[in-house]
């Protein structure tokens, strides 16, 4: 068991607002512990989380049958989702 760490420290280490962490502990999206009315959250608990709800480079990148494709590789072109001010197609 890791530091107790009051929701405000869990805020600054997570970048989510306090209000989005009280929602997360009612509906059980976050590991935390309950003494009497005080919420506290285990901060090796948290590490997990946040590893567990990451986006990184890992999770982007997809094996593909002609190799490997990433996020970035298969973004449209600019102006290919919306035109670009001042050209309309004939």
């Amino acid at each position: 068991m890791g530091k107790m760490l009051n929701i405000n420290e869990v805020a600054e280490r997570t970048l989510v607002a306090v209000s989005t962490l009280r929602k997360y502990t009612m509906l059980n999206r976050i590991p935390y512990k309950k003494f009497g009315s005080k919420v506290v959250f285990d901060s090796e608990e948290i590490e997990l989380w946040i590893k567990a709800n990451s986006f990184g480079l890992e999770s982007i990148t997809q094996s593909g049958a002609s190799g490997t494709v990433t996020a970035a590789s298969s973004a449209p072109a600019p102006g290919e989702l919306f035109p670009v001010a001042g050209k309309r197609g004939k």
